[in-house]
């Protein structure tokens, strides 16, 4: 029994670890089937509609226990940090490399938590959580600028802008549960399950034909596991249990990593190049949020893009 607290604190290193290789990976395995068979609609109904079979059972379970404002505000809620927000990042990857999606998508979160706690609540951060903001901006900044001056015709750059939007949503979303107290899983399960639901009805209007009937059956099965149980379902659930038994600033040091990892797994898996430009770019991002989300000491009670209520985008 007196071994149960560092058994809890060497599982809960492990799910991190998990985590963070689901988060990195997440770009370049979503790339490369996008690059073969599979469209956007397609990939978004297998993360969404898996994940959300997955949260059904408890949102049924405690549909009774749910306030009615948030059953409805749920709606809302699903696109900001469900549909909407992995309809946008897998959209920009058809574009830009995995390396980007990182660096712009979760890498970019701490930027627009704090401009919509700014706007919203008159929130203001300190110098150090300015400093760390500050680096991440300059990343993008030099992501965008090199896209547009050296790729424009290859459209890297609507990749990009795809990619600052998806995660402008997922930031409004951390907001508004932070600041209004929403339970973390039953925000979770309504955003999973209604996603799951508009999912299924985008891909149906969709005027394209779907590629989940036509594609090969091993790539749709490993997009299966690894977009739906995988990113849909285990990264949640993971994540949540890492933040509760380490603390959100203890696992934000290891979210710190993604952009540099999805960087090195988007060469590996995709065959992305890798610019020195980009590289710097992504190691400012990274830096930046070490800074801004750990030495600057944020309560996460109070505020930032790694608080208990924080989802992995990808």
């Amino acid at each position: 029994m007196q071994f149960a607290p560092s058994n809890r604190r060497l599982n809960a290193y492990g799910a991190t670890v998990a985590v963070v290789l689901l988060a990195s990976s997440a770009p370049a395995v979503t790339r490369l089937s996008l690059t073969h068979h599979l469209g956007p609609l397609d990939l978004v109904l297998l993360r969404c509609g898996i994940g959300g079979l997955v949260f059904l059972p408890f949102l049924l379970i405690h549909w009774r226990q749910l306030p009615r404002k948030l059953a409805v505000t749920g709606l809302a809620l699903a696109f900001l940090h469900g549909w909407g927000m992995h309809l946008t990042a897998i959209a920009g990857l058809q574009f830009s490399p995995a390396s980007h999606a990182s660096a712009l998508g979760p890498g970019f979160l701490p930027v627009w938590v704090m401009l919509w706690r700014r706007l919203g609540y008159g929130a203001a951060p300190d110098w150090r959580q300015t400093l760390g903001l500050a680096l991440i901006a300059m990343g993008a900044l030099m992501l965008l600028g090199y896209s547009s001056w050296t790729s424009f015709e290859n459209r890297i750059w609507i990749g990009d802008l795809f990619f600052l939007l998806s995660s402008a949503l997922a930031a409004a979303y951390l907001v508004y549960v932070q600041q209004h107290e929403v339970d973390p899983m039953q925000a979770a399960a309504l955003v999973a399950v209604y996603s799951g639901i508009v999912g299924g009805l985008l891909l149906l209007a969709s005027p394209a034909s779907s590629a989940l009937w036509t594609a090969p059956a091993s790539e749709v099965l490993a997009q299966a596991i690894f977009q739906g149980l995988g990113m849909g379902a285990c990264a949640v659930l993971l994540a949540s249990y890492a933040t509760r038994q380490l603390g959100s600033q203890r696992v934000a040091v290891f979210f710190a990593a993604i952009p540099v990892l999805s960087m090195f797994l988007g060469r590996a898996i995709v065959g992305d190049g890798i610019h020195p430009h980009e590289a710097m770019a992504v190691v400012l991002v990274s830096s930046g949020i070490l800074i801004a989300s750990v030495l600057a000491g944020i309560d996460p009670a109070k505020s930032a893009p790694f608080s208990r209520n924080n989802r992995i985008q990808s």
